[in-house]
């Protein structure tokens, strides 16, 4: 199957799981209900203005989707966050959560040594380190609303998207990314103030590795590298910390 096709196959698949509703409950690892877990379907409508079903689970952890879509994600701020990946046809799903076990801490930043610089927008907000040696750092003019840098590793065609702004990423990826992954984790970015973003990576069917980590509306995001390529670019995402905004 071409590349036109699979793409064409996996926007009808998309489409299709968007006008499907869905209902489900939401339970621990040894069965127990989970009530106040909160429910979000896939974009069933980008415009004007977009449109999203959402829900909460009741005290027997149900809940019901008019318009699920291909993925539905949970959350809830004590336990691991959630992409589920709806099977066609499925008009009933059985959600397992498990409490936060490896939420990936943001700390405050701190000057590097010489050997590395501290990319951000400015000396306030979100910050990653990147390596001096061994990589070009493209980019860095600020537009309107946001800064863009691309991390390229020499001799390599793969790159890492570091991105700065109030509205320049989106906390989750695109529900394509699931749907096309054989394997995908989710995870909290968090500060000692509680959750303030996500970190979510997989590996697709042919093999290649992406990931996305964003909060307050900044951070990175790379998609079909090899894994030479994603761990020198986990350790830039890694890197991720906050530096306060002056108190007004």
């Amino acid at each position: 199957m071409g590349i036109i096709s699979v793409a064409l196959a996996l926007a009808l698949f998309l489409f299709g799981q968007s006008e499907q509703s869905v209902k489900g409950f939401v339970v621990t690892k040894d069965g127990q209900p989970i009530a106040g877990v909160s429910v979000q379907g896939s974009i069933w409508k980008r415009c004007c203005p977009y449109q999203q079903d959402k829900a909460t689970t009741n005290e027997k952890g149900e809940f019901f989707l008019k318009h699920g879509g291909a993925v539905i994600h949970f959350s809830k701020s004590d336990l691991e966050p959630l992409a589920f990946v709806v099977k066609p046809g499925a008009a009933q799903v059985r959600v397992v959560m498990s409490p936060v076990e490896n939420q990936l801490t943001v700390p405050v930043c701190v000057q590097p040594d010489s050997t590395h610089k501290l990319l951000g927008w400015g000396k306030y907000g979100l910050h990653f380190t990147v390596p001096n040696a061994g990589v070009q750092i493209l980019g860095g003019k600020p537009d309107v609303d946001y800064v863009r840098y691309v991390i390229q590793p020499q001799k390599s065609a793969s790159y890492l998207d570091l991105w700065f702004g109030p509205y320049s990423i989106s906390t989750e990826p695109d529900d394509e990314r699931f749907v096309k992954s054989i394997e995908f984790s989710q995870r909290n970015l968090a500060t000692t103030k509680g959750v303030v973003g996500m970190d979510s990576r997989g590996r697709t069917r042919n093999g290649l590795n992406w990931r996305q980590a964003a909060a307050f509306g900044s951070g990175a995001v790379y998609r079909d590298v090899d894994n030479e390529s994603a761990a020198l670019f986990d350790k830039i995402i890694d890197s991720i910390c906050w530096t306060d905004f002056p108190a007004r």
